[in-house]
C-alpha cells in the first residue's frame, strides 16, 4: 500500500487494533522525516544550539546536587558517576563556549574537583533554564490591558470571516485560570496581532511579542494539530518562550528534540494552560 502505484485497497484486511498501530508507526516515521527535511537546511544554526541543551542542569536539578555534595567523588555512587560528568559537562557548554569541557570535566574528576566545575557553570544552566519559561522585556506587549480578572489583547479581524471563531474559541478556551480569562478584541490595528496563511509552512510568529501569526494553508483548520498550534503561536503574540529545545548533535549525527514540561502549551502539544503560564502573564501585564 505504502509504495505501489497503485489503487488504496477497498477493504481493510487488518483489525482495527492492529490498524491503528501500525499507521501511527508509519505517522510517527512521517513526521520525523518531514522535521528532519524542514530543518536540515538550517542545520549550523542547530549544530550551534547545542550550547543551550539543558538537560546537564536538570539532571543535577532534579537530583539535588550541590556543590556540597560533589565536594568529594567518592561520596558519588558509582553507577551515578558517568551521569554527573555528563550533566557537568553540559552547564559547562551552557556557560563557555570557548571551554573545552569534556577535557575540564574529565580533569576535575581526575583531580576531585567537581564541585568547582559545578560552582562556575551552574548558574549558566540556571539563567539558561529560565529563559525557556521567562516573558523578557523584548517580548512583552504594550497594548494589552489587564483589568477586573480580564487581560484584553487586540487582534485584527481575518479577512475570511471563519477564522475570526476559529481565533476567538481557541484563545478562549485555552487562556483561562480560575476566574481569569483572556479576551480577543478584534478590530483594525496598524500594529496589532494578524493571522495570515501559507502553504506548507512550519507555523510560526515573528518573534516573541510579534503581530504576525504564519500558519500552514494545506492544513484544515478542524483538525486538533490546527486548535493546538494556533494557541500555542499566540502564547507567542503575548511573549511566551517555546519550552523545548531542539538541536543537531555532532557526535550522534541527529536532531534532538525534547519538551521541558509535557503539561505546559508552552512546551508540548500534550500540555495546557498551566499556572506557570498564568503567573508569567500577571507579572508582565497587571499592572
Amino acid at each position: 500500500v505504502l509504495e505501489s502505484e497503485g489503487d488504496l485497497p477497498g477493504t481493510i484486511t487488518l483489525d482495527d487494533e492492529t490498524f491503528i498501530k501500525n499507521a501511527r508507526l508509519v505517522d510517527k516515521i512521517y513526521q520525523s522525516s518531514a522535521r528532519y527535511k524542514s530543518l536540515d537546511g538550517y542545520r549550523y544554526y542547530y549544530v550551534q544550539a547545542a550550547a543551550k541543551d539543558v538537560r546537564g542542569y536538570n539532571y543535577l536539578t532534579k537530583n539535588n546536587y550541590t556543590a556540597e555534595s560533589l565536594i568529594d567523588v567518592a561520596l558519588i555512587p558509582a553507577d551515578k558517576v558517568e551521569a554527573v560528568k555528563n550533566a557537568l559537562i553540559g552547564i559547562c557548554k551552557n556557560g563557555n563556549r570557548g571551554v573545552n569541557c569534556d577535557s575540564t570535566v574529565a580533569a576535575a574528576l581526575k583531580n576531585n574537583k567537581l564541585a568547582d566545575v559545578f560552582t562556575r557553570y551552574y548558574p549558566a544552566g540556571q539563567k539558561l533554564w529560565s529563559e525557556f519559561f521567562d516573558i523578557p522585556a523584548s517580548g512583552t506587549r504594550t497594548d494589552v490591558i489587564w483589568a477586573n480578572d480580564v487581560m484584553m489583547v487586540p487582534f485584527n479581524t481575518p479577512a475570511i470571516a471563519k477564522f475570526e471563531p476559529y481565533l476567538r474559541d481557541n484563545i478562549h478556551d485555552e487562556f483561562r485560570f480560575g476566574t481569569w480569562a483572556m479576551q480577543l478584541n478584534f478590530g483594525t490595528f496598524a500594529d496589532g496581532p494578524r493571522l495570515v496563511f501559507e502553504a506548507g509552512v512550519v507555523p510560526h510568529v515573528n518573534g516573541l511579542g510579534g503581530n504576525e501569526i504564519t500558519m500552514d494553508s494545506n492544513q484544515p483548520i478542524e483538525e486538533y494539530e490546527s486548535q493546538w498550534t494556533i494557541r500555542h503561536e499566540f502564547g507567542h503574540v503575548i511573549g511566551l518562550p517555546d519550552c523545548y529545545h531542539e538541536f543537531y548533535d555532532t557526535t550522534l549525527q541527529a536532531y534532538v528534540n525534547y519538551q521541558l514540561d509535557i503539561t505546559d502549551l508552552m512546551c508540548s502539544r500534550a500540555g495546557n494552560m498551566t499556572e506557570r503560564i498564568y503567573k508569567q502573564l500577571e507579572k508582565a501585564y497587571k499592572k
